[in-house]
C-alpha cells in the first residue's frame, strides 16, 4: 500500500502513542524516519523507524521525495527538522506536533521569569559550572560544531520557516492563541490533537485495590523549570510524620540537576525523599503515581501533562503554580485542584484527601478528555483535517 503520512519522530516516549493511533485509525500508512544513526533507541519500542544520517536532509533527492507525502508530521520542531521544512518545496505539508520545549521561546521572551528566584540562582551556578566545562572542550569537537553551523545554516530564521508548516497542534489550545497574539503573522493553522499516552496507560492498567501508601509526587524530571527547590523549602518547613515518601523523578533531564537538587532535598528532608533515577517501565510508574495522594508540580509553562491528568484520574489532589497553562485548562473543564498560594496558606493541604465525589469528578473528566476512544476520535480528525490540504 502507498504510504500517505511520513513522521519525522525523536526518540522520546512519546512518539509510540502516535504510531499506536494511526495504525488503529489508518493502518500501513505511514513511513517513520528517525535522524541520526550513531545511537542506539532508547524509548521507542512501537516503532521501528527508517534511519538515517543527518548529512541525508542535504539531499535534494530525499527533500524532494517529501512531496509525495499527503501530510509530513514533525514531532518536535528541532534545528534539524527547521533544517528540513527551510529546503523543502511549499508544496509540501507539513503538521508540527509541537511537545512543549520546541514552541516556548515563541511564547515566553525572558527565560528567567520560568523560575522561582531561588531555583534561578541554582540554575545560574549550574550553567556557570556547564560554561566551564564547555571551554575546555577537545578541539575535535568543537570543529566538528563548526561544520555543522555551515552545512546546517539555513534553520536560524525560525519564526519564517514556521509560516511553511500548514497545521501546529501544541499541547494546549492556549499556547496557539499566545503565540498567535505574540506573532499575528504566525500562519500555521491550529489543529486539536494530542498523544495517547495516558489513555493507553488507564485503559490497560487495573487499578490496585489495597495500595494503602501515602507519598508525596513532586516534580516530573530533572529540569529547573520544575522549581523544586522552593517546594522542598516548604516540605521542610511542614509537619511529614504522616507521609511515607516525598518522590521526585529526576531520570529525564539534567544530571548536574539532578545531583543538585536531589543532594537539597536530602538535607532538608532527610530519608523521606525518594528519586527516581533510572528508567520505570510504564505499569510500574502507575503503580508508583497511584501511591501519591498528593502531587505538586510547581512549573510555569505547561509541562508535565502525562503525571497530572494521571494523578488526577487516581484521584490525588494536584496542586499547581497557577501560572502553568494546565492550571487554567483543567480549572475551566471543572477539575477540583489547587495551586501553590493555596498550599502556601494552608500546608494541612497535603493531608487533606479529595472527597470520593470530588475523585469521581475528577476521573470523569479525564476520562472523557484524555481517554484511548477520545485520543482515536482526535486521530481521524486530524487525519481528515490535514488531508484536505492535499484534495
Amino acid at each position: 500500500m502507498e504510504k500517505l503520512f511520513l513522521h519525522i519522530v525523536l526518540d522520546e516516549k512519546f512518539p509510540d502513542s502516535a504510531h499506536d493511533l494511526f495504525e488503529a485509525t489508518s493502518p500501513n500508512t505511514s513511513d517513520y524516519i528517525l535522524l541520526g544513526k550513531k545511537h542506539p533507541i532508547k524509548h521507542l519500542k512501537k516503532i521501528q523507524p527508517k534511519r538515517i544520517n543527518y548529512t541525508k536532509i542535504l539531499n535534494p533527492l530525499f527533500i524532494s521525495s517529501l512531496k509525495k507525502y499527503q501530510a509530513v508530521f514533525m514531532h518536535g520542531m528541532t534545528k534539524l527538522n527547521l533544517e528540513i521544512i527551510a529546503r523543502s518545496s511549499n508544496k509540501v505539508n507539513f503538521v508540527w506536533i509541537g511537545m512543549g520545549f520546541d514552541y516556548y521561546d515563541l511564547i515566553y521572551n525572558d527565560d528567567n521569569k520560568l523560575y522561582e528566584k531561588g531555583t534561578l540562582n541554582l540554575k545560574k551556578e549550574l550553567d556557570r559550572q556547564t560554561e566551564k566545562k564547555q571551554k575546555n572542550t577537545k578541539i575535535k569537537f568543537k570543529i566538528k560544531n563548526k561544520i555543522h553551523q555551515i552545512l546546517y545554516r539555513k534553520h536560524k530564521n525560525k519564526k519564517k520557516i514556521l509560516n511553511k508548516i500548514n497545521y501546529f497542534s501544541p499541547v494546549l489550545e492556549s499556547e496557539y492563541n499566545l503565540i498567535k497574539e505574540k506573532y499575528s503573522d504566525f500562519k500555521p493553522k491550529y489543529v486539536f490533537w494530542n498523544y495517547g499516552n495516558l489513555g493507553k496507560a488507564i485503559t490497560t492498567y487495573k487499578e490496585s485495590e489495597t495500595n494503602k501508601e501515602t507519598s508525596i509526587l513532586l516534580g516530573n524530571s530533572a529540569t529547573a523549570t520544575n522549581n523544586h527547590k522552593e517546594v522542598i523549602e516548604l516540605l521542610s518547613k511542614t509537619n511529614l510524620d504522616k507521609i511515607d515518601k516525598v518522590i521526585m523523578p529526576l531520570n529525564y533531564g539534567s544530571k548536574i540537576y539532578a545531583e543538585k537538587i536531589k543532594e537539597f532535598g536530602v538535607k532538608k528532608i532527610g530519608e523521606k525523599i525518594k528519586t527516581i533515577e533510572d528508567f520505570i517501565p510504564p505499569n510500574d510508574y502507575m503503580k508508583l503515581l497511584e501511591t501519591c495522594k498528593t502531587v505538586i508540580m510547581n512549573h510555569k509553562r505547561q509541562q508535565a501533562g502525562f503525571n497530572i491528568s494521571a494523578t488526577l484520574y487516581f484521584g490525588s489532589r494536584v496542586i499547581l503554580n497557577e501560572k502553568n497553562p494546565f492550571y487554567k485548562y483543567y480549572k475551566n473543564e471543572g477539575v477540583i485542584l489547587n495551586n501553590i498560594k493555596e498550599l502556601l496558606d494552608d500546608p494541612s493541604l497535603l493531608h487533606k484527601e479529595l472527597s470520593v465525589e470530588e475523585k469521581l469528578k475528577n476521573k470523569t473528566i479525564i476520562t472523557k478528555l484524555r481517554s484511548w476512544d477520545t485520543a482515536l476520535e482526535k486521530t481521524k480528525q486530524l487525519i481528515e483535517t490535514v488531508s484536505k490540504k492535499n484534495t
